[in-house]
C-alpha cells in the first residue's frame, strides 16, 4: 500500500466517525434529536424552542421568584465544588474551595474566566437572587448599601369633601363631574357673576383646570358656566387676549386722551379660556405686558396702559376660569415658564381633571331650583371677621414658605362661599374649610411647580432633578429616563441630557455610583445615580 493509499484510507476512516451518532448524553441532546428539559428544574419539556424555562419555572419567575439553573444547556449537571470533590476538568486532583477545578487547571483559566466561576460559586443574595453574597454576609453589596430602589411617599391629591362649604359646595355636586374639578370651577363662577369685597379681602379669582388630552376639562367648565344663569350686570367673554391692550379691548376698554378721567363703570368680567395654552403663548413673546396686566388686575380693578396709538383704559373686576392640557409636571413646567412664574402662577388656583372619567355620558341633566327654573342664586353683602383673619394667619405661620401666597387665597374663598351660602360674616366653619383647600392647593403645587429657567438645558436639568427627588435613593439612569419621559421630551434630545447629567456630576449636584473592582482593579459604574445629599 503506498503513502498516498494510506492517507486516503485514513481521511475515509474520520469521515465516517463524524458522521456516526453522538451518543445521547443524560437529559442531553444526541445530534438535535432529544430535547433539552428545562434548566430550572431538568424535569419539564421547555414551554418554547427557545427559552430555557418550562412553564411552571416561567410561572414562578414572572412572580418574581429567582431561580437557579441545576443543568447546563447540553444536559450536564451545573458543577459545583464540594468537599472532596475531584475537578471537573481533569478528574483527578481534588478541587479548590471557591471553584470546581484544581489548582493547576484553574492557573490556566482567563482572568475572565476565573473571576466568573468564582462568582457563580458563590451563595447568592438572598434580598434580590441575582449577585454573589459579600464574605460574612447574606446579601450582595447592591442590596447591602443601597437596597431596593424605592420611591418617596407621595402626597396625595385626592379631594375631600370636606373642602366645600355651603351652597357653593351643594352646586359642584350637582355637576357629575369630578369634585376636584367642579368645585374650583363653582368658584371661578360665582366669583366671576359677583360677589361684594370686603374693605381688606377682594373676591376675583384666577382658576385653571389641569388635565391630560380628552379628560374631561372642557365638558366640567361648560357645566359650571352654562349651568347658573349669569347676571345681567355681568359679563363673559371667551376671547383670547393676545396683548395687555387685547385684555382692555376685551374688559369693554377704551382708548382716551392723556390726563383726562374715564367715564367707565366697574362691571363684573368672567374670561373663559378652553385652552389657556393659547393665553400663555402670547404671554411667553419676549417683552409681553400681558402677564403684568393680569397680576395688576387681581388686585385692582382700574387698568391703564400706554400705546402708540394713545391710553387705553379698562375698569373690570376680573375673574379666571381656563383648562389647561398637560399629561405631566414636566409638561406643567414647561408652559408655566419664568414669565408666568413671576406672579401668574401663585395667584392661580388650580383643579385636577383625573384619569378615567367617562365624560360622554347623557344621564347627566342640568341642575334647577326647587321650582323648575334655571339656577339664578346671587350672592350677598359678608363681613370678614378678626377670627377668620386671626384662623389664616396661624395656619401660614406653620409653613409661611409654602402658604404665604395661599393664605390671600384662603380669604378670598372663604367670601366667596359664605357670600353665596348667604351668611352675614365668615364663620369658622367657612374659613376651616377655606383652610382645607388650600392644604390641598398646597399638595398639588409641590407635584406641579412652574420652570425657573428657559433654556434647553436648563428646563432638562430642572427635570432631571424633579425625578431624582421622588426617590429615596439611587435609581438606575434608565429607568429614571423611561418612567419619567426624559427620553421623549421636546425641548431637549439624548445628546443634551447626557450632557447636563455628566455637568451634574461635575458640579458635585448629582452622585453615581460604582460597585466592585474588577479583574484589573478598577471600580465599575453601576449605571445608579442620586441627588448628592
Amino acid at each position: 500500500m503506498t503513502e498516498f493509499t494510506q492517507i486516503n484510507s485514513n481521511r475515509a476512516a474520520i469521515l465516517e466517525e463524524d458522521d456516526a451518532p453522538t451518543p445521547a448524553k443524560p437529559n442531553g441532546k444526541a445530534n438535535g434529536d432529544t430535547e433539552v428539559p428545562c434548566l430550572f428544574c431538568a424535569k419539564n419539556p421547555r414551554r418554547q424552542q427557545k427559552t430555557d424555562y418550562c412553564q411552571q419555572c416561567w410561572d414562578a419567575k414572572q412572580s418574581g421568584v429567582k431561580l437557579q439553573p441545576i443543568i447546563n444547556a447540553d444536559g450536564t449537571p451545573v458543577q459545583r465544588s464540594e468537599p472532596g470533590s475531584l475537578c471537573a476538568k481533569c478528574k483527578k486532583n481534588p478541587t479548590r474551595k471557591d471553584v470546581p477545578y484544581c489548582e493547576a487547571c484553574f492557573k490556566r483559566f482567563t482572568p475572565e474566566a476565573k473571576l466568573r466561576y468564582k462568582r457563580l460559586n458563590k451563595p447568592q443574595c438572598q434580598e434580590c437572587g441575582e449577585n454573589p453574597v459579600l464574605e460574612g454576609e447574606e446579601v450582595c453589596l447592591k442590596c447591602l448599601h443601597h437596597g431596593k430602589t424605592k420611591m418617596k411617599p407621595q402626597a396625595s391629591l385626592e379631594f375631600d369633601k370636606a373642602c366645600m362649604y355651603g351652597w357653593l359646595g351643594d352646586y359642584a355636586t350637582k355637576l357629575g363631574s369630578p369634585l376636584s374639578a367642579a368645585y374650583p370651577a363653582a368658584l371661578a363662577v360665582a366669583a366671576g357673576y359677583g360677589v361684594p369685597s370686603d374693605r381688606r379681602v377682594r373676591t376675583n379669582l384666577y382658576v385653571t383646570i389641569l388635565g391630560k388630552t380628552r379628560a374631561g376639562k372642557s365638558v366640567t367648565k361648560d357645566r359650571a358656566v352654562d349651568s347658573w344663569l349669569r347676571p345681567p350686570e355681568a359679563m363673559s367673554s371667551v376671547a383670547y387676549p393676545g396683548s395687555e391692550i387685547g385684555l382692555v379691548q376685551i374688559l369693554g376698554g377704551k382708548r382716551v386722551k392723556q390726563g383726562d378721567d374715564h367715564d367707565l363703570t366697574c362691571k363684573q368680567a368672567l374670561l373663559v379660556q378652553d385652552e389657556m395654552r393659547l393665553t400663555f403663548g402670547k404671554i411667553a413673546i419676549q417683552n409681553s405686558a400681558l402677564p403684568n396686566a393680569l397680576n395688576e388686575m387681581f388686585y385692582k380693578d382700574v387698568f391703564e396702559t400706554a400705546a402708540k396709538g394713545g391710553f387705553w383704559v379698562c375698569d373690570a373686576k376680573l375673574s379666571i376660569l381656563g383648562c389647561l392640557t398637560c399629561a405631566n409636571p414636566d409638561e406643567f413646567a414647561d408652559i408655566y415658564g419664568v414669565d408666568t412664574a413671576t406672579g401668574l402662577y401663585g395667584r392661580t388656583i388650580f383643579g385636577i381633571v383625573p384619569s378615567g372619567w367617562d365624560f360622554q355620558f347623557a344621564t347627566w341633566e342640568p341642575p334647577t331650583e326647587p321650582d323648575g327654573g334655571p339656577i339664578m342664586r346671587r350672592s350677598k353683602t359678608c363681613k370678614v371677621t378678626a377670627e377668620a383673619f386671626r384662623l389664616a394667619d396661624d395656619w401660614a405661620k406653620e409653613d409661611i414658605a409654602a402658604r404665604a401666597d395661599l393664605k390671600e387665597l384662603a380669604l378670598r374663598v372663604a367670601l366667596i362661599t359664605s357670600s353665596l351660602n348667604h351668611d352675614s360674616e365668615v364663620k369658622e366653619d367657612a374659613m376651616r374649610c377655606a383652610l382645607k383647600f388650600m392644604e390641598w392647593q398646597q399638595r398639588i403645587r409641590a407635584k406641579y411647580r412652574p420652570s425657573e429657567m428657559d433654556t434647553p438645558s436648563g428646563k432638562c436639568q430642572q427635570a432631571i432633578v424633579r425625578a431624582l427627588e421622588r426617590y429615596e435613593d439611587w435609581v438606575p439612569w434608565r429607568d429614571l429616563c423611561r418612567n419619567h419621559s426624559l427620553y421623549k421630551n421636546k425641548a431637549w434630545d439624548a445628546t443634551i441630557l447626557n450632557r447636563v447629567k455628566r455637568a451634574m456630576i461635575f458640579e458635585g449636584m448629582l452622585e453615581e455610583e460604582v460597585g466592585e473592582k474588577n479583574s484589573e482593579g478598577k471600580q465599575e459604574k453601576t449605571g445608579r445615580v442620586r441627588l448628592a445629599k
